[in-house]
């Protein structure tokens, strides 16, 4: 019973070591088993370096089956536990290196230079039931059941700060404003006086300190006919009593 569970266990870990490799950004933990285990591949603890993520960045894995796909979901903060934000897939078809588009369209702006952690969960590799597999084997070895091929989901994470653009802020343009000091006095005017009043009959009175000129054209044609006016009058009073 002991070679036959040792046996189904190296029929176990050969394919696990060859699941898929979390490459860029660096995983958070790698191994072979523990990558079974979600959310992140047994590992709970965030890595104390982060990686720069941003527009343009691509997650890489290292695929080691014939078909398979990957997502990649976000978690935001320093040690999310859950991932809503689905961010890439990608199908795939070959063992081999594979670069995964990735979106961060639908991170909030207030998030955009935050500690996150993405999830990768690859899909597709050739599971052995290693339980069933030892209660199922014989001593002898003569009714070994086949390694049984599965679709079973595999996790790594990668803990990442977010460098994604920010919106310029858009403000009101400042109001128009004149301070009291900007308005004129309404004291004294340029002529030094103050201006005109409305006397009570509503006709405006004289501005306090104002002077109008006593002479110029027209107070002088005015003068001259009042003196053209009383020689008329002295010549024509005396004809008028004869």
């Amino acid at each position: 019973m002991i070679a036959a569970a040792t046996l189904c266990l190296a029929l176990a870990v050969a394919p696990a070591a060859a699941h898929f490799r979390l490459i860029d950004p660096p995983t958070r933990h790698f191994d072979a088993l523990d990558e079974l285990v979600g959310p992140c591949g047994n590992a709970a603890t965030p890595s104390p370096v982060r990686a720069t993520f941003g527009v343009g960045n691509n997650v890489t894995i290292r695929f080691g089956h014939e078909h398979g796909n990957a997502s990649v979901f976000l978690g935001l903060g320093e040690n999310p536990t859950s991932f809503p934000l689905s961010v890439g897939f990608l199908d795939m078809t070959a063992k081999g290196n594979y670069s995964i588009p990735i979106s961060l369209a639908g991170v909030p702006e207030t998030s955009a230079k935050s500690p996150a952690t993405l999830q990768i969960i690859v899909n597709g590799g050739d599971g052995v039931g290693v339980c069933w597999c030892i209660t199922r084997c014989d001593v002898d070895l003569t009714n070994i059941y086949p390694p049984r091929r599965t679709q079973q989901n595999l996790f790594q994470c990668a803990d990442v700060k977010l460098d994604l653009p920010v919106k310029a802020s858009t403000s009101a343009p400042p109001s128009a404003s004149v301070s009291p000091s900007a308005l004129p006095s309404t004291s004294k005017s340029a002529g030094g006086y103050s201006p005109a009043t409305t006397s009570k009959d509503g006709y405006p009175t004289k501005p306090t300190g104002a002077s109008y000129p006593t002479d110029g054209p027209l107070l002088s044609g005015a003068s001259g006919l009042a003196s053209g006016l009383a020689s008329v009058l002295a010549v024509v009073a005396p004809l008028a009593l004869l």
